[in-house]
Parts: structure tokens; C-alpha cells; sequence
């Protein structure tokens, strides 16, 4: 008897497979057996007859119209599929900027701060666009601006 799953022979009479353990149910020898891991033929090979050639795959009018675009006919318009996706690190790249920006105006030592370690976050997660540099570059200017202020009041404080 021949199992139907792996398709290896066995004693007349078996109701288990000796290879793959599988039941076996039995057949008269004169039908015929099912072939193991028998292949299917692909719609490619269905339509055109033959195997569709390695590494290409079907374009979308092929898979719509089922049969190839003709010569010099135009592209269908295809979506961009990353339209409106963000970079992770966009967050931190807008939190730093915005803390710059406040830290120009009020408690520049401490958005000033804040701006930059968000800056650095942004680019460490490999985000490459500029609100990050702003961001850097603004809370260095009112970490710094905001220091001077500082020192220049506590200096005159001192002095007068």
C-alpha cells in the first residue's frame, strides 16, 4: 500500500504509514494512486503555457487585465505607500525646537537644557532633518544668553 501523505510504500495490510506515522486507507491496486507533492501549475502557466521566468513577478496591470500592458501605454497611477508616515524621532525633534524657542524668551537655563538633550534623542534615533538642529542650536543660544543674564545680574548685585 502506498501512503497518500508522503507517498512511501508500505505492507499490504498497514493501516499506519512506517514513514510519516499518518493513517493509510486503503485503495484497490487497479486506481490510480495520488502522486506525492504534486505541483500546480501557476495562472502564468495556465495562461501562457509556460513558466514565468525567474525573479519576475506580475505588474498590476498583468494581475487586473491578465495579459500583459501593451507596448508604450502608460504606467497605472501606483499610491505612494509611505505618504504621511513619520520618523519616530519627530516627536523629540519638535519638542526640542519648541523648547529653544521658549527658551529665548523665559527660563532659558532650563529649556535651554531640555532642547538640547531632546536634540540629541532625535539624532541618536537617526533622525536627519533640521527641526533637531534648530532645536540644538536655539537651546545652546538661550542656555548661553540665559547664563550671561545670570551672571551679568548677580555680577551687578555684587557690584552695586
Amino acid at each position: 500500500m502506498i501512503c497518500e501523505k508522503c507517498g512511501q510504500e508500505n505492507p499490504d495490510g498497514a493501516t499506519i504509514c512506517t514513514h510519516c506515522y499518518q493513517p493509510i486507507t486503503a485503495q484497490p491496486y487497479g486506481q490510480p494512486q495520488p502522486q506525492p507533492y504534486e505541483q500546480q501549475q501557476s495562472p502564468f502557466e495556465q495562461q501562457y503555457g509556460q513558466p514565468q521566468p525567474y525573479g519576475q513577478q506580475q505588474s498590476p496591470y498583468e494581475q487586473q487585465y491578465g495579459q500583459p500592458q501593451p507596448y508604450g501605454q502608460p504606467q497605472p497611477y501606483q499610491q505612494n505607500y509611505y505618504a504621511g508616515q513619520k520618523h519616530p524621532a519627530d516627536g523629540a525633534a519638535t519638542a526640542s525646537l519648541i523648547c529653544g524657542i521658549i527658551g529665548l524668551f523665559i527660563f532659558g537655563v532650563i529649556f535651554g537644557i531640555i532642547a538640547i538633550v531632546q536634540a540629541r534623542n532625535a539624532k541618536a534615533q537617526g533622525y536627519t532633518g533640521g527641526k533637531a538642529t534648530a532645536g540644538f542650536v536655539l537651546g545652546i543660544i538661550g542656555l548661553v544668553g540665559w547664563a550671561i543674564l545670570i551672571f551679568s545680574g548677580g555680577l551687578a548685585a555684587i557690584i552695586f
